[in-house]
């Protein structure tokens, strides 16, 4: 069984994620949406509001 390392830290990942809402994202969502999630695809550089209630039926 291979045990599969992280690509990135977690300082690094959330590095990432910050740069990448602050700079493609937060302009695109904000109007609206104050409070709510937003989950990024760090390596496609990809999102999507998510309902935190029904986030895990996904």
């Amino acid at each position: 069984m291979v045990i599969r390392q992280p690509r990135y830290s977690k300082k690094e990942f959330a590095r990432r994620g910050d740069q990448i809402y602050q700079n493609e994202i937060r302009q695109k969502v904000e109007v609206g949406n104050h409070g709510k999630i937003v989950a990024i695809n760090i390596e496609i550089r990809d999102f999507d509001n998510v309902n935190p209630f029904t986030a895990n039926k996904r």
